[in-house]
């Protein structure tokens, strides 16, 4: 079996004088490629067809759907939906990663409160395999529960998620305020004047774990019924380092739509799983990795330099992964960005800045719908009428 190549020929289209114009995957994706254009200029014709181009030449392609466009009407590809299919595991994620992904914003000393709960429900879940309890640290001996976190080193990190508001409450034990203190427990009573103050925070937590769309996403409970669910980041390890019999992997995160940070922050998840993986693994395999309108995903609460599309787009090519990303106006992205595509696919632009950002000599505010130029360092195509993709 042939192995793809960097040397792959990518079709895009036609010159207007019908010449066939076609970029070698390294010289169109190595270097990532942004194509760029307003609504209606072609964009999304311009994604599919390279889609199409790698499908055929069995290069591997992770296609981010935020809208579930893709998966309708893109041929060849394995989808799963987060959310029905697909989950995102977060048992190995510290507190501050959860509170990250979730959109909370919480003060220091109840992300270490947050963190005990973890503990504290990874230790009863060694205990009570599979039975889904919270650990009541009243009257709890130090040293039984020390004893249980060096146990704790020996076993998985699985545990109830779904319990961890209800776990909360119990790491606001303290001792006695009187005479009576034991301070041989980790504590006598709760602290409930700390639990009225964070109590807003922990009915937020209580109630996104209760979201019966939340506990799909997140796997916090067994699902109904009979459809199983595959962990995603699973299910990338497994389609980015083996051959995919010239087939896209879809990942439908549409069930997200109405949660845009928490969409953003998944995707930021997923994007840093893929390099991790890669980096940890020996296969340098090219993979592309797909997402439409990726101005919209992009960090707002946190700095740029947590993003996992930043990371991927900084640290990406040293393993074989390269970004296709698609925006209305480049200048919608931060410059940090901009910066890491040494190739861009542009269609009609009608802002006089956005113009003249590119140096080109082609009248690209006058480019036909499914007309493009593309840029690759200080050189420029001629005007590409972009091959119609046809399911």
């Amino acid at each position: 079996m042939n192995l793809p190549s960097n040397n792959a020929k990518i079709y895009l289209g036609k010159s207007v004088n019908n010449q066939p114009i076609s970029a070698s995957y390294a010289d169109l994706m190595a270097q990532h490629l942004l194509v760029v254009g307003q609504t209606g200029s072609g964009k999304s014709t311009s994604l599919k067809q390279v889609i199409n181009q790698l499908q055929g030449h069995d290069l591997t392609n992770i296609i981010f759907d935020p809208t579930g466009e893709y998966s309708q009407d893109l041929p060849n590809c394995i989808t799963y939906t987060i959310g029905q299919n697909a989950f995102v595991d977060l048992t190995n994620q510290d507190a501050r990663q959860l509170l990250v992904l979730w959109d909370l914003d919480w003060p220091d000393f109840l992300v270490k409160k947050l963190q005990s709960a973890i503990v504290a429900l990874r230790i009863q879940n060694m205990n009570y395999p599979g039975q889904a309890k919270t650990l009541t640290k009243l009257n709890l001996k130090i040293s039984q529960y020390q004893t249980w976190q060096r146990k704790l080193a020996l076993f998985g990190h699985d545990y109830p998620l779904h319990l961890l508001a209800e776990q909360l409450i119990q790491e606001f034990v303290v001792p006695l305020a009187n005479e009576q203190a034991d301070y041989s427990y980790l504590g006598q009573e709760l602290d409930h004047q700390a639990i009225r103050h964070y109590w807003p925070q922990i009915l937020a937590l209580q109630e996104l774990l209760g979201n019966p769309l939340s506990s799909r996403i997140f796997h916090l409970s067994q699902p109904n019924g009979q459809v199983v669910q595959y962990d995603l980041s699973f299910i990338l390890s497994k389609f980015e380092n083996s051959l995919n019999q010239k087939r896209s992997l879809v990942l439908n995160l549409s069930n997200l739509q109405s949660y845009p940070h928490i969409q953003q922050n998944v995707i930021s998840f997923l994007m840093d799983q893929i390099l991790y993986q890669r980096i940890n693994s020996t296969c340098r395999r090219p993979v592309a990795i797909v997402i439409d309108e990726a101005h919209r995903y992009l960090p707002v609460n946190q700095p740029l330099a947590q993003s996992g599309i930043f990371h991927l787009l900084r640290e990406g090519r040293k393993f074989s992964l390269s970004l296709l990303m698609s925006t209305q106006s480049s200048l919608d992205i931060p410059a940090q960005l901009r910066g890491q595509f040494h190739t861009r696919l542009v269609h009609n632009l009608q802002t006089k800045e956005e113009v003249e950002h590119l140096p080109s000599s082609a009248k690209l505010d006058q480019l036909k719908v499914g007309q493009a130029v593309l840029f690759r360092q200080n050189n420029q195509s001629p005007v590409i009428n972009i091959q119609q993709f046809n399911r």
